[in-house]
């Protein structure tokens, strides 16, 4: 790798990538964070094939947490817009580059076409395995278990998840390189899906796969349960991580 860029030059980056994600056009926003959302899907997909197919292995946990990091390495390298990472635009909200109307717009805009993305995938999921009694079985069972954590336990699971996604998009603006990408951003994603920590936009993907396939759980209690709470909590994580950087280093 060349000499990567210091946590100050990650700073000054990321406020003026900040000005040019709040500047879209919409139709790219739409496409990438379309595509976002399915990469993060198509790891969720990955990790919980492995989840199946290790079932009894000791290695299960591990095996399920690396591969979901494709999904973050797509989003990196191949390009894409995704909710958690784009917290970071804050940095520009904060140093007064952007302002908060052009935040939330792109939040929200991104937030719903990552969701667009992840239905569009989970259809496909769906048509794969809805003849597979242990997938589908899998699917249901991943539906209870993230919409009855508790607003609180799923707030915090939040917080803790997108400060370890944040800090993945964050090293990985240290270099231009893919391989540097690829080594600086996967740990980060590998630890938050190892601790069982919650995503937004990987649960769009398991509770939309899970309706999918038989689960019954209301949507009311979904989105009160685990949408609302995640949310936030990605929120609030990755405003840490931004908030955070652009005080140690403003002008």
């Amino acid at each position: 790798m060349k000499d990567l860029r210091t946590p100050a030059e990650i700073t000054d980056f990321v406020s003026d990538l900040s000005v040019n994600k709040a500047t879209y056009r919409p139709a790219t926003t739409r496409i990438l964070a379309s595509f976002a959302g399915m990469f993060i899907a198509i790891g969720g997909a990955a990790s919980s094939k492995i989840n199946i197919l290790m079932a009894d292995s000791p290695f299960k946990s591990i095996a399920a947490a690396l591969s979901f990091t494709i999904g973050i390495i797509l989003v990196l390298i191949a390009g894409g817009e995704l909710f958690t990472g784009n917290i970071l635009i804050s940095v520009g909200f904060l140093n007064k580059r952007i302002s908060l109307k052009q935040l939330l717009i792109n939040w929200v805009r991104v937030w719903f076409w990552n969701f667009v993305g992840a239905i569009f995938f989970s259809l496909l999921t769906y048509v794969i395995i809805k003849n597979d009694p242990k997938e589908i079985e899998f699917f249901q069972n991943i539906l209870v278990k993230k919409t009855s954590l508790g607003f609180f336990h799923a707030l915090v699971s939040g917080i803790l998840c997108n400060i370890l996604v944040c800090l993945s998009v964050w090293m990985s603006f240290a270099t231009s390189e893919g391989p540097g990408k690829f080594l600086l951003s996967a740990f980060p994603v590998f630890t938050f899906v190892l601790l069982g920590y919650e995503h937004v936009v990987a649960n769009m993907f398991y509770i939309t796969t899970g309706y999918l396939s038989g689960g019954s759980v209301p949507i009311l209690t979904t989105i009160l349960n685990s949408f609302v709470p995640v949310t936030i909590g990605n929120i609030i994580g990755g405003c840490i991580i931004g908030a955070a950087y652009e005080n140690a280093f403003k002008n």
